[in-house]
């Protein structure tokens, strides 16, 4: 049965696992990494022979899907290669025109520059 005593089995501030992991544990995303980059990975399916880093095998099919028109394959290789690409903002021109009352003015304008010495 269920109690308060049960259901807390350390006390405040008490580790369950005071030794935590021992040293040299490798935790499972660096093995993936190790072994999707060893060079000297050699297998055998459906009898074809692979050897080298299947990193690079998978890559390449991504590539090859890419070149074949395949947009996601396409996306997954920009996203992972540069990052996620932000479009750039909108450039102003060096001299804008505006308009006052229906009426043009250019950016480098002496009325403009005129009416900017009248608010100062």
């Amino acid at each position: 049965m269920a109690n308060e005593q049960n259901l807390r089995p350390w006390k405040p501030g008490q580790s369950g696992n005071p030794r935590g992991m021992t040293k040299g544990t490798k935790h499972a995303s660096t093995w993936i990494q190790e072994l999707l980059n060893d060079e000297d990975f050699n297998i055998t399916i459906s009898k074809k022979r692979y050897k080298g880093a299947p990193l690079r095998a998978m890559v390449k099919a991504q590539v090859i899907r890419a070149m074949d028109g395949d947009t996601r394959a396409f996306d997954v290789l920009l996203k992972h290669g540069w990052g996620k690409i932000e479009p750039e903002p909108p450039r102003r021109p060096e001299n804008p025109i505006i308009f006052i009352n229906n009426v043009p003015i250019s950016g480098d304008d002496p009325v403009e520059s005129e009416l900017d010495s009248n608010k100062a």
